[in-house]
């Protein structure tokens, strides 16, 4: 054989096809574990959003709330647009102060959803910071909110409220997906109240329970998995894809589906009407001892052909039934959408931040003085006397804090 033979010699065999085919797999596979360890050791050097770390949910714990005593980093952005810092007290609930339920001093409690959470704003900006700023010394502001919360999450933290603080004074912030959210034909999220229709034609609370999952406490450890979390870029890229090939995207007015069919309506306006009817009796305080502040339709509300349009939509449907409804009760009721409507056209100002439909630190601040401008701050330093009160029937004595 010629030395310019290209035949086989010993060793040089090539290899067998399913060979070559599982070692690329498992070379794009390395390259790709590679890759994920690369961004998530990127991002433990950035302000990732740190998780919240709720708490397990059930017939014993059966409020919503946090990890207590902990401080944490909020971020939102692919460029860290909002990093705020933090901070969950002794009772679970993001405020910038301890709760005491052996305090006298008179109390305002203030209810909400991730609006009053306000992770996205330091705590002395935020609506409920403000309020206790202005009362300091002579009466006290406690927040009670989690993100996703709706009106019949609101009354078990009203419940809750009365049972351990025995508050003189209520406010609650309805947003525009308080409504259908609130019953659990639509929504179930672990963690949260629901209404769910009684035999007489009313509703009754039901708790779905919540317990962190093994993946879900894995996940929290992770600063890319929270990272893809908190910017949403899953559904980001699930919404791009069934709108490009669904040939249908849906459209949105005041942050929730625009669409206002008859039986979501119906259904809604009877939640609203349960609602109203038994808050009082969930917070232990009269109807003129609260205050229900009802969010504008943003940012349909700074175009006035814009909102013209919008009027028609399912937020503004049920944000004037529920304003509507309200007035017929002696509740304190402030529709924000007048006061945020004239403050942007004497200022400019916006009450939202750029990447995402929650208030700002303005959207805050114009909401502390609605309720200041309602008089309910003065009606309860004048009732100091109402924080010593027997508890109502029902009532269970003052729970400890959480450790």
């Amino acid at each position: 054989m010629s030395s310019t033979d290209h035949g086989a010699r010993p060793g040089s065999a090539s290899l067998p096809r399913h060979r070559k085919v599982l070692y690329g797999l498992i070379a794009c596979a390395i390259g790709i574990v590679a890759a994920f360890l690369m961004l998530e050791a990127a991002l433990r050097l950035l302000p990732v959003r740190e998780p919240f770390q709720a708490q397990p949910v059930d017939a014993t714990h059966r409020y919503m709330h946090f990890r207590p005593n902990y401080d944490f980093t909020y971020s939102m952005g692919l460029k860290f647009d909002i990093v705020n810092k933090v901070h969950v007290n002794n009772y679970g609930y993001v405020n910038g102060q301890d709760y005491d339920a052996s305090a006298t001093t008179p109390l305002l409690a203030v209810i909400g959803d991730s609006y009053i959470e306000a992770a996205h704003v330091p705590y002395a900006q935020s609506l409920q910071g403000r309020l206790a700023q202005s009362v300091t010394g002579r009466a006290r502001v406690y927040s009670f909110a989690s993100s996703g919360a709706a009106l019949s999450q609101y009354l078990a933290y009203a419940e809750f409220a009365r049972d351990t603080f025995r508050p003189a004074a209520l406010a609650v912030l309805v947003i525009s997906n308080d409504f259908d959210e609130s019953l659990l034909e639509y929504k179930s999220d672990p963690g949260h109240h629901y209404f769910t229709p009684t035999a007489d034609g009313s509703y009754a609370l039901e708790l779905i329970p919540f317990t962190p999952s093994l993946l879900h406490r894995a996940l929290r450890m992770s600063a890319l998995a929270r990272y893809v979390h908190g910017n949403d870029l899953v559904n980001g890229v699930r919404r791009r894809i069934e709108s490009v090939f669904g040939g249908r995207t849906e459209q949105f007015v005041g942050n929730v589906a625009s669409d206002a069919d008859d039986a979501r309506v119906e259904k809604s306006k009877r939640a609203v009407d349960h609602f109203l009817k038994v808050l009082p009796q969930y917070a232990g305080v009269a109807p003129d001892m609260i205050v229900l502040l009802v969010d504008g339709v943003r940012p349909e509300l700074y175009d006035e052909r814009q909102l013209k349009a919008a009027e028609s939509s399912y937020a503004s449907i049920m944000r004037e039934y529920l304003i509507a409804q309200a007035r017929r009760y002696p509740y304190r009721t402030v529709d924000l959408q007048p006061r945020f409507i004239e403050r942007h056209q004497r200022d400019g100002a916006r009450f939202e931040w750029p990447i995402d439909s929650h208030w700002n630190a303005t959207g805050h601040e114009e909401a502390a003085a609605a309720v200041t401008d309602t008089g309910i701050l003065q009606r309860l330093l004048a009732s100091a006397g109402g924080a010593k009160r027997a508890p109502a029937d029902g009532e269970s004595t003052p729970a400890a804090p959480l450790r």
